[in-house]
């Protein structure tokens, strides 16, 4: 299970970026929103609203996380073609597998930043 981030691990500098841990939480929030709008374009997908506190943030990061559980366990989703704003047309398998990949990278860099 992961453990909060405490207040002053909001600001470490992440591995190999310009980003500390709040961007780096934003950014993979973010990633959860591309890959629900992706898969389900038929869905109306608003961004989150700016988080007003660190907690909001992880909080929104996690909430978007869960949508994207969702949507990817719809019938059909990871056979038909999806369209990524910045990534082009793909599988939904393959938009899917992207992502989780991002995801494990930057659960990473949050590790060592944290270390």
């Amino acid at each position: 299970m992961p453990q909060p981030i405490p207040d002053e691990g909001w600001e470490l500098p992440t591995p190999g970026t310009q980003w500390n841990v709040r961007d780096l939480v934003q950014h993979v929030a973010g990633g959860h929103i591309a890959l629900v709008r992706a898969l389900h374009p038929d869905m109306s997908v608003d961004e989150p609203a700016a988080a007003g506190s660190d907690d909001e943030a992880a909080d929104t990061c996690r909430l978007w996380a869960s949508k994207a559980h969702a949507a990817v366990d719809a019938p059909g989703v990871l056979e038909r073609t999806a369209r990524h704003s910045s990534l082009g047309e793909m599988t939904g398998d393959s938009l899917t597998l992207i992502r989780w990949g991002d995801v494990c990278v930057h659960a990473w860099d949050a590790d060592v930043a944290g270390e």
